[in-house]
């Protein structure tokens, strides 16, 4: 959806970029980053990027690194984003019930 979310037809590439847009309201809403919402989700707090090969792919895990300082940077959108599999699944179920819970 990278920039093309309320694109005007007649101009290419005039729309909002989605993920930004989801980057940006967690940040405006105080959201803690994604590591914290690792261990409410029964998984181990990562101490580096290395911490996040049993559930990112390592090409992720790189652009990461180049893109934040500290992988507690690292927003909550982002790195739910790039989970796999099995575990996506089981965050995602956490998430829900944390975010339902804590209204």
């Amino acid at each position: 959806m990278t920039n093309h979310l309320f694109e005007d037809k007649e101009t290419p590439y005039s729309g909002l970029d989605l993920a930004a847009l989801n980057i940006q309201r967690g940040r405006d809403h105080g959201l803690p980053g994604y590591n914290l919402y690792r261990s409410i989700c029964n998984l181990t707090r990562a101490d580096d990027f290395g911490d996040l090969r049993r559930e990112i792919a390592l090409p992720v895990i790189e652009r990461l690194r180049r893109t934040y300082d500290h992988v507690d940077d690292v927003d909550l959108f982002t790195g739910e984003h790039f989970v796999l599999g099995e575990i996506a699944h089981v965050t995602s179920s956490s998430f829900n019930f944390f975010f339902r819970w804590s209204r």
